[in-house]
């Protein structure tokens, strides 16, 4: 069997490369994905089989008879600078104390970088 190759693009992950015909079952594991930065939901995930030598789908899921929705929240506590307040730096000077709290105790490691734009 050839090696499949993997590619993403626009939200659609596609699977390639196979010269012969294959059965039974390929497992597609995806990795290295960012996390969410906020709480919320994913549009459904459709999975098209498609046969490239006779260029037609041989098989799909459907929103409506097997759906796939996820919904997740972001893990860990939640930061906050200043009370969300703006912070202000004029050029040539230094804010004054940041204060930085977190939403309830816990036990991680936490670095807090600052950065610019």
């Amino acid at each position: 069997m050839d090696t499949l190759t993997c590619s993403i693009e626009n939200n659609k992950v596609s699977v390639t490369g196979n010269l012969v015909s294959i059965s039974g079952v390929a497992d597609l594991y995806i990795n290295n994905m960012l996390n969410p930065t906020e709480v919320g939901a994913i549009d459904p995930i459709i999975i098209k089989l498609y046969d490239g030598f006779n260029k037609n789908i041989i098989s799909r899921t459907f929103y409506n008879i097997d759906p796939s929705d996820f919904s997740f929240s972001v893990p860990g506590p939640l930061i906050t600078v200043n009370g969300n307040s703006t912070i202000i730096v004029e050029r040539g000077t230094q804010t004054e104390d940041l204060y930085i709290t977190v939403d309830y105790p816990c036990a991680l490691n936490l670095t807090l970088t600052p950065t610019i734009t």
